[in-house]
């Protein structure tokens, strides 16, 4: 569920990952919005997902489950066109549950001041992001998270309602219709 790397462009807006399942995840984040060119990203949700088995890092990854970046690259920012850097704002996630994976994972929400002369330096925010009921094995992934990273991220707020954490929503006529009449369904 990734936006970016290359965002050539004015605006990237009104984008939805919802009711959706990741089985297993073994290379880079699951969760993701890399703005490294010059569109002002924003109206983002990640809605009702579930994540079963979150073991990123293998191969040339990282064990960061969820990273929201506006920063230069040097490998993507000059590959399409060469332009000064957008912006981030109004993500949301609500309603997601990974069930297991890696020990203490990343969570990267990261603005950046961008490293070339030609661009003046400016400082490239990520703002208004809301994270609400999200439970990284069984725990609320809340501000006090051991292993958060934020820079030039301002309006970050997690949240938890007290409403159980139930990730992706499916029926079972949707189940069938998708995925075969042999789907066995797990509750907790």
């Amino acid at each position: 569920m990734e936006i970016g790397y290359e965002t050539v462009g004015k605006i990237m807006e009104d984008i939805t990952f919802k009711d959706i399942t990741v089985i297993h995840n073994y290379h880079k984040p699951v969760f993701s919005i890399h703005n490294s060119n010059n569109a002002d990203v924003k109206g983002v949700r990640y809605e009702n997902i579930t994540v079963e088995h979150a073991d990123m890092g293998r191969g040339d990854g990282v064990n960061t489950l969820l990273e929201f970046s506006n920063e230069y690259s040097p490998t993507w920012s000059n590959v399409q066109k060469t332009t000064s850097l957008g912006s981030m704002t109004d993500v949301a996630m609500q309603n997601i549950l990974v069930m297991e994976g890696n020990n203490a994972p990343r969570v990267s929400i990261r603005g950046a001041i961008d490293p070339r002369n030609e661009y003046s330096k400016d400082i490239h925010w990520v703002t208004d992001i809301r994270i609400q009921d999200f439970s990284l094995y069984g725990t609320p992934l809340l501000e006090d998270y051991e292993n958060l990273d934020t820079a030039y991220a301002s309006g970050v707020v997690f949240a938890s309602s007290g409403n159980k954490v139930t990730g992706a929503h499916y029926t079972e006529n949707e189940a069938i219709g998708s995925f075969g009449p042999n789907i066995d369904f797990i509750t907790m």
